[in-house]
């Protein structure tokens, strides 16, 4: 999963977030793309590896982490989960 930027984000910034790099086993396709953004917003389901989102400010106007949760199914229903991705969403 590449995230971009992946640094220097402040909030309201919109972000890219790419899947395309994930594969499935030979033979077989992903056909879905679920991010979770870790930030509590409804997680975006889809058939694109791309997706945007912007986060807010965290609480009190600090800085803030959130984890990114990628999961790809393929055309047989498998699933895999990839929870590498963070973004920290800094206080102008």
């Amino acid at each position: 999963l590449v995230i971009s930027p992946s640094s220097s984000v402040k909030p309201g910034d919109l972000l890219t977030f790419d899947a395309s790099t994930s594969t499935a086993t030979p033979g077989h396709v992903l056909v879905e793309y679920s991010f979770n953004f870790g930030d509590g917003s409804p997680i975006v389901v889809g058939d694109s590896p791309y997706t945007h989102h912007a986060y807010g400010a965290g609480a009190s106007g600090t800085s803030a982490t959130y984890k990114v949760v990628l999961i790809v199914t393929d055309d047989t229903g498998r699933t895999a989960s990839f929870g590498d991705g963070s973004v920290t969403v800094s206080t102008p």
